[in-house]
């Protein structure tokens, strides 16, 4: 399982997934990340893992543009 990249907009790791399952999705379970440093969120998505992938693009594309230390 690939490791979560510090958050794109601040640079902090505390970083979580969390699982959202209510009624309004006919209980089916969506992911998003949390940065509990700076509270940016992801849109959700149906996995853990495609959650995790757009977070660590985020953070490589901006990375790569000098924006994170």
């Amino acid at each position: 399982m690939t490791e979560l990249k510090p958050c794109p907009f601040c640079g902090k790791r505390d970083c979580l997934i969390i699982t959202y399952n209510n009624a309004c999705t006919n209980f089916v379970k969506k992911f998003f990340i949390v940065c509990e440093n700076c509270k940016i969120t992801t849109k959700k998505f149906n996995s853990k893992q495609s959650v995790r992938d757009f977070w660590n693009k985020r953070y490589n594309e901006i990375e790569h543009k000098g924006v994170v230390r």
